[in-house]
Protein backbone atom coordinates (compact mmCIF):
# COMPACT_ATOMS: atom_id res chain seq x y z
CA UNK A 1 0.00 0.00 0.00
CA UNK A 2 1.38 3.39 -0.95
CA UNK A 3 1.62 6.26 1.52
CA UNK A 4 -1.20 8.02 -0.37
CA UNK A 5 -3.45 4.96 -0.10
CA UNK A 6 -2.62 4.63 3.59
CA UNK A 7 -3.49 8.31 4.15
CA UNK A 8 -6.79 7.90 2.28
CA UNK A 9 -7.81 4.84 4.33
CA UNK A 10 -6.85 6.63 7.55
CA UNK A 11 -9.17 9.46 6.53
CA UNK A 12 -11.97 6.98 5.86
CA UNK A 13 -11.48 5.45 9.31
CA UNK A 14 -11.41 8.81 11.07
CA UNK A 15 -14.60 9.80 9.28
CA UNK A 16 -16.47 6.84 10.75
CA UNK A 17 -17.23 5.65 7.24
CA UNK A 18 -17.73 1.98 6.49
CA UNK A 19 -17.26 0.96 2.86
CA UNK A 20 -18.82 -2.39 1.98
CA UNK A 21 -18.28 -4.08 -1.36
CA UNK A 22 -20.80 -6.85 -1.81
CA UNK A 23 -20.55 -9.86 -4.04
CA UNK A 24 -23.48 -11.48 -5.77
CA UNK A 25 -24.62 -13.76 -2.92
CA UNK A 26 -25.87 -12.11 0.27
CA UNK A 27 -28.37 -12.49 3.02
CA UNK A 28 -29.78 -8.98 2.92
CA UNK A 29 -31.54 -9.39 6.27
CA UNK A 30 -28.11 -9.78 7.91
CA UNK A 31 -26.87 -6.68 6.10
CA UNK A 32 -29.86 -4.66 7.27
CA UNK A 33 -29.17 -5.67 10.87
CA UNK A 34 -25.43 -4.93 10.54
CA UNK A 35 -26.06 -1.57 8.86
CA UNK A 36 -28.54 -0.60 11.60
CA UNK A 37 -26.03 -1.56 14.27
CA UNK A 38 -23.22 0.45 12.66
CA UNK A 39 -25.44 3.49 12.09
CA UNK A 40 -26.62 3.36 15.71
CA UNK A 41 -22.94 3.66 16.69
CA UNK A 42 -22.42 6.77 14.55
CA UNK A 43 -21.00 5.15 11.41
CA UNK A 44 -22.15 5.75 7.86
CA UNK A 45 -22.27 2.76 5.54
CA UNK A 46 -21.64 3.12 1.82
CA UNK A 47 -22.42 -0.14 0.03
CA UNK A 48 -21.34 -1.01 -3.49
CA UNK A 49 -21.68 -4.12 -5.59
CA UNK A 50 -18.73 -5.84 -7.22
CA UNK A 51 -20.19 -4.79 -10.59
CA UNK A 52 -20.27 -1.11 -9.55
CA UNK A 53 -16.63 -1.27 -8.50
CA UNK A 54 -15.57 -2.96 -11.74
CA UNK A 55 -17.72 -0.91 -14.13
CA UNK A 56 -17.65 2.57 -12.63
CA UNK A 57 -15.16 2.68 -9.81
CA UNK A 58 -16.28 4.01 -6.46
CA UNK A 59 -13.42 6.26 -5.49
CA UNK A 60 -15.27 9.39 -6.61
CA UNK A 61 -18.30 8.56 -4.48
CA UNK A 62 -16.13 7.91 -1.43
CA UNK A 63 -14.11 11.11 -1.96
CA UNK A 64 -17.30 13.15 -2.45
CA UNK A 65 -18.69 11.79 0.82
CA UNK A 66 -15.46 12.67 2.62
CA UNK A 67 -15.54 16.20 1.16
CA UNK A 68 -19.14 16.67 2.30
CA UNK A 69 -18.46 15.34 5.82
CA UNK A 70 -15.16 16.88 6.95
CA UNK A 71 -13.71 15.81 10.27
CA UNK A 72 -11.46 17.83 12.54
CA UNK A 73 -7.78 16.98 12.23
CA UNK A 74 -6.59 14.12 14.38
CA UNK A 75 -4.81 15.01 17.58
CA UNK A 76 -1.07 14.43 17.32
CA UNK A 77 0.09 11.45 19.33
CA UNK A 78 2.71 13.58 21.09
CA UNK A 79 0.22 16.33 21.96
CA UNK A 80 -0.92 16.53 25.58
CA UNK A 81 -4.46 15.28 26.25
CA UNK A 82 -7.18 17.95 26.42
CA UNK A 83 -7.89 19.41 29.83
CA UNK A 84 -11.03 18.18 31.60
CA UNK A 85 -13.83 20.64 31.00
CA UNK A 86 -12.27 21.99 27.81
CA UNK A 87 -9.84 24.82 27.15
CA UNK A 88 -9.57 27.67 29.63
Amino acid sequence: MTSHERAAWNEVRRSRLVVEIDGSVHDFSDETVRTGYLESRGFTVLRFTNDEVEEYGVEGTILNWLDEHPRPPARRRDAPPPEPGGPR
